[in-house]
């Protein structure tokens, strides 16, 4: 079993690997082709975030949210008072409305949603974005697989923040 306090996996844990793998955890790839490790490993799915994991936006989805809360609903500095990190689009938006006393109504979700998706596309295109080192590489060698692993988004980003942000 594995062993939290150890951090590692070893080959008595599991018996999929032929040796310890050190902190932190190698991403899954590198170490399939490498000598001594287990290459008849299958990966059937691979799941990817956008923000950090596919791409970076230099700050483009927090800055078009401080837009969209100064031009809509008249609130400066609301964006540098939320916890980006681990929440959806939807969520963080949630906490807005809470923290400032405004309806977390169906209306207000879509008059946000349609301005942020504007400024968001603004921002890209002066901020610029990257697709981050060795995506590309990843994406060619899954696509190598003697067997088609399938690859998908798991995102909190709105659908149409999501196309936008992987269209740069």
């Amino acid at each position: 079993m594995f062993r939290k306090k150890d951090s590692v996996f070893r080959p008595q844990d599991r018996g999929c690997f032929e040796r310890r793998i050190p902190r932190p955890l190698r991403p899954a790839l590198p170490f399939i082709r490498r000598p001594g490790y287990n290459t008849r490993l299958m990966i059937r799915m691979i799941l990817f975030d956008i923000d950090g994991t596919l791409i970076e936006s230099d700050g483009s989805g927090a800055a078009a949210f401080e837009r969209v809360f100064r031009s809509l609903f008249k609130i400066h500095g609301a964006a540098a008072k939320l916890d980006f990190r681990g929440n959806t689009d939807r969520g963080i938006l949630r906490g807005f409305f809470e923290r400032h006393d405004l309806e977390p109504s169906e209306e207000n979700f879509e008059r946000f949603c349609s301005a942020y998706v504007h400024w968001l596309e603004q921002l890209l295109v002066e901020r610029g974005g990257r697709t981050l080192p060795g995506i590309r590489r990843l994406l060619r060698e899954l696509a190598e697989f003697r067997r088609p692993v399938l690859s998908g988004l798991l995102t909190g980003n709105i659908r149409l923040g999501a196309e936008i942000k992987l269209r740069r």
